[in-house]
C-alpha cells in the first residue's frame, strides 16, 4: 500500500477514537489536540502544495461528481463548525475577522487552529 492509501485509514481510525473518546469524556487533551492536528495538517498541506502544486485540489473536486460532493461536503463542515464556536470566540475576545482569512485560506488548518486557541483561551479563563 502507498502513503496515499494508508493515510486516509490512519486519519479514519483516529477521528473515530477521537469522537468516541469525545462521547465518554466530553473535550479530549484540550487544545493540545487541535493545535497538534493543525499543524500536522498544515505539514501535510504544505508537502502536497510543493509536489502537487497549489491548485491540485481544483481538478480533484471539478473532475466528477464524488469530487463536487466531497468539496461541497468540506464547506458545510467549515461553516457549521464556524457557527458553532463563534459565540464562544467572541466570549474569550478573539478577533474574528484574522481568523476568518485564515479559514477562508486554509479550511480546516485555519479552524482547528481556531479551536486550538479558543480552547486555549477558556483553559486560561477557568483557571484565572
Amino acid at each position: 500500500m502507498t502513503i496515499t492509501e494508508i493515510a486516509p485509514i490512519i486519519v479514519f481510525i483516529a477521528f473515530l477514537a477521537y469522537v468516541f473518546n469525545a462521547l465518554r469524556e466530553g473535550q479530549v487533551g484540550g487544545w493540545c489536540v487541535p493545535a497538534a492536528v493543525s499543524a500536522a495538517f498544515f505539514v501535510w498541506t504544505a508537502v502536497t502544495v510543493v509536489q502537487e502544486g497549489p491548485f491540485g485540489f481544483w481538478a480533484n473536486h471539478t473532475q466528477d461528481l464524488w469530487g463536487n460532493q466531497v468539496w461541497f461536503d468540506l464547506f458545510f463542515a467549515v461553516a457549521i463548525g464556524w457557527a458553532l464556536i463563534l459565540p464562544r470566540a467572541r466570549a474569550q475576545g478573539m478577533r474574528l475577522v484574522p481568523w476568518l482569512l485564515a479559514i477562508v485560506a486554509t479550511g480546516c488548518i485555519g479552524l482547528l487552529a481556531m479551536v486550538a486557541r479558543l480552547f486555549y483561551l477558556e483553559d486560561c479563563s477557568a483557571k484565572a
